[in-house]
């Protein structure tokens, strides 16, 4: 499924190819500048990302060499129980250090892998999507590798200045998006690559070609890590499904007036399985990272990150994310013509996306609204591909 794709790619969509390729090299170039500034006689420790935070995953990245899977916080003189919440960092630690690899570059190797996975993992949500539309395919990747916020241009009496709109972590922004940290780019690609597969199987759903027991199990293994890793995604992915089966069982009930059929009870809970596989896989990984965020010093983030808020209007919402607002509202309108159980999960996602971060909800949970505005952009990319149909 998944290499005759990429085979697909390699035989018959090379720009695919050279539009990540372009978009790699700009993405390191602050590695290479750091690099060749270094003066000779220094080591170059490879600080591309907020020097505390870059710190805290190289320390995790170290634990590798004497775990597998297991770490602790080691900026602080107590001894603190080891955990599995950073398990990314110590797998790849692990094996990298196995073959000569320092904790440095085993994180620039990180962030080179995943964001070739997270560009694979969005290209495959696009085919599902478009598999009839070459030219649908490569507009809809180029969006979603090029799209960045409005340029500031300001002047000045020596000259023009130019600058963004930007704020902590907007991934409306090109360089935050796919920006150098490993584990944010290994939940992006998760994300999309589950989201990949629930579309796969709308799609499919009544085929007798497709192992969907094999599809399934993707789905459980994709989910529970995604979950390991980042748990607001995976509830928000969860949530969009759940909200997407029922409403297909409801409007069949409506629409065929059959509310005692009990044959249409058993066939939505055949269609359903993906959703049980997608709640089965995230359920453990999510109760584990909460039981540990409830513990000190974990618990001392959650609390910080509970009075935190991002306030923004949506004139700032556009100017921050770009180009690709203006696609996707014109879009939508059009793809509504083209309405299907893909289109209705992807406008659900953005909904709740939407609904956390503008309004208070996010603050009565306890978790920084900014989460969900990272998600709304990342399905920018990774799911309403959609949208650009009425364009084309």
């Amino acid at each position: 499924m998944i290499r005759e794709k990429l085979r697909f790619i390699y035989n018959n969509e090379k720009i695919i190819i050279l539009i990540a390729l372009l978009a790699f090299i700009l993405l390191t170039m602050q590695l290479l500048a750091g690099m060749r500034a270094t003066p000779d006689g220094k080591i170059y420790l490879g600080t591309i990302h907020y020097a505390p935070d870059y710190f805290n995953y190289i320390s995790w990245i170290v634990q590798g060499r004497d775990h597998i899977l297991s770490s602790t916080l080691l900026y602080t003189p107590e001894s603190l129980p080891y955990n599995l919440s950073r398990w990314e960092f110590v797998l790849t630690g692990f094996i990298f250090s196995k073959i000569g690899f320092s904790p440095i570059w085993t994180y620039h190797l990180d962030v080179f892998i995943f964001r070739i996975t997270f560009f694979i993992a969005a290209y495959l949500v696009i085919y599902e999507i478009f598999p009839d539309s070459k030219i649908k395919r490569i507009l809809s990747f180029l969006f979603f590798a090029t799209s960045t916020a409005w340029p500031i241009i300001t002047f000045l009496p020596n000259g023009l200045d130019f600058s963004y709109y930007n704020f902590w972590y907007n991934t409306g922004n090109f360089f935050s998006r796919f920006g150098p940290t490993p584990n944010h780019l290994l939940s992006s690609t998760l994300c999309a690559f589950t989201i990949f597969l629930l579309f796969y199987s709308f799609r499919n759903s009544g085929s007798e070609n497709i192992n969907k027991v094999k599809i399934n199990i993707f789905i459980f293994i994709s989910s529970f890590l995604l979950a390991s890793i980042n748990p607001i995604q995976y509830v928000l992915v969860f949530s969009a499904e759940l909200i997407t089966e029922t409403f297909y069982m409801l409007w069949r009930f409506v629409k065929e007036r059959k509310f005692n059929d009990r044959k249409i009870y058993i066939e939505y809970i055949k269609n359903s399985s993906p959703l049980l596989f997608l709640f089965a896989g995230g359920l453990v990984p999510s109760f584990y990272l909460a039981s540990i965020y409830k513990t000190i010093p974990y618990s001392l983030v959650s609390a910080w990150e509970a009075t935190q808020r991002l306030q923004m209007d949506a004139v700032s919402f556009f100017y921050s994310s770009g180009l690709v607002v203006v696609i996707a509202l014109t879009g939508i309108i059009f793809a509504i013509r083209h309405f299907n159980k893909s289109l209705f999960f992807a406008l659900v996602f953005i909904v709740i996306c939407g609904v956390f971060f503008f309004s208070d909800l996010s603050t009565k949970i306890g978790i920084m609204n900014v989460r969900y505005f990272i998600c709304i952009h990342r399905s920018d990319g990774c799911v309403l591909y959609r949208r650009v149909k009425g364009e084309i």
